[in-house]
């Protein structure tokens, strides 16, 4: 990673462990005294956690690590950071490269604004919500700037967070703004957008049954077949395919021929989808000979073979 000097980064780690991990960051081997003004630690969503650095010197290039260790064992992450000389910049009033930009968010999301700012000096950051400076005392909501790239981080959406916000960047030689409304997704009720159809398919054969539903909260789902609710076993598998709710059958037979319906329901309605499936015995085939008993001549007391080949289905008798 690299960072201008005098300004901030952060590193991310997501880890998961049973019992929890006990958490140690690392410069270059050495352990990191965090919670203090140069070097914070945060943790969002209960496994995910990042060093803050702020305020970054020549001095902070270096490799930096987290440890996570419980009776288990042990894992770790490293990555390198350079830090780049204010020295080497043209002095520039700051300027907007990329404004915010509007966003919506559910509750309990990880919000990011983000903007692309030019400026040298370092500039001085303002947030504002609602025309209000906003509070970054809380290890909930942090700014975070590179060089670059300007960041206000929202670990944990909640109603509370809708609003208008603004930063404003400013050195000695000018200053810029930008804003964003920031809004919480409405609830909807379930609405399938890509429907179950009717199939037919081949006995002893795996059929996935597939469809798509949009709403918010999301909803709970449950499959049913012939009115009867289905769990995920040796014969159904339950789950998602890139956005959609599948129903795996498993070497079906004919008695699992009928009627199956998706369920979707959350706090503000529900909607189903059904169709009609039928596993079927391989189509029916008459009976014909592909290749015919041929004469020819054989030498006494020697043995003959006479060949013929069949097709139909089901399998037909033969008789000689």
């Amino acid at each position: 990673m690299v960072v201008k000097e005098k300004c901030s980064i952060k590193f991310e780690a997501i880890i998961d462990g049973v019992p929890e991990p006990e958490i140690t960051w690392y410069k270059n081997g050495a352990a990191i005294e965090t919670n203090k003004k140069h070097f914070k630690t945060h943790r969002i969503n209960t496994n995910i956690y990042y060093l803050e650095i702020s305020d970054c010197g020549l001095r902070d290039a270096a490799e930096y690590s987290v440890a996570a260790t419980n009776e288990y064992g042990e894992s770790s992450s490293r990555a390198m950071l350079d830090v780049v000389s204010a020295s080497n910049f043209d002095e520039i009033a700051p300027i907007f490269l990329e404004n915010l930009s509007d966003t919506t968010a559910a509750k309990d999301d990880k919000i990011v604004l983000r903007a692309k700012i030019k400026s040298h000096p370092v500039p001085k950051i303002v947030w504002k919500k609602d025309n209000l400076p906003l509070s970054l005392e809380s290890n909930r909501i942090l700014s975070i700037f590179n060089g670059e790239d300007l960041e206000l981080i929202i670990t944990t959406f909640t109603q509370n967070d809708e609003g208008f916000y603004e930063v404003y960047i400013e050195n000695d030689l000018g200053q810029a703004c930008s804003s964003c409304k920031l809004s919480e997704i409405k609830g909807k009720k379930p609405n399938f957008v890509k429907k179950l159809k009717d199939t037919e398919a081949k006995v002893k054969s795996t059929e996935k049954l597939c469809c798509r539903l949009e709403g918010y909260p999301p909803s709970e789902i449950s499959w049913l077949f012939n009115g009867r609710p289905i769990e995920s076993g040796l014969k159904y598998t339950i789950g998602k395919e890139y956005g959609n709710e599948i129903l795996t059958i498993h070497q079906a037979g004919e008695s699992e021929s009928g009627i199956y319906e998706c369920i979707a329901e959350n706090t503000y309605g529900s909607a189903k989808t059904s169709a009609n499936v039928l596993f079927l015995e391989k189509e029916k085939e008459r009976v014909q000979f592909v290749k015919k008993l041929q004469d020819y001549d054989v030498l006494l007391d020697s043995t003959a073979y006479m060949t013929a080949c069949v097709v139909g289905s089901p399998r037909p008798d033969f008789k000689w």
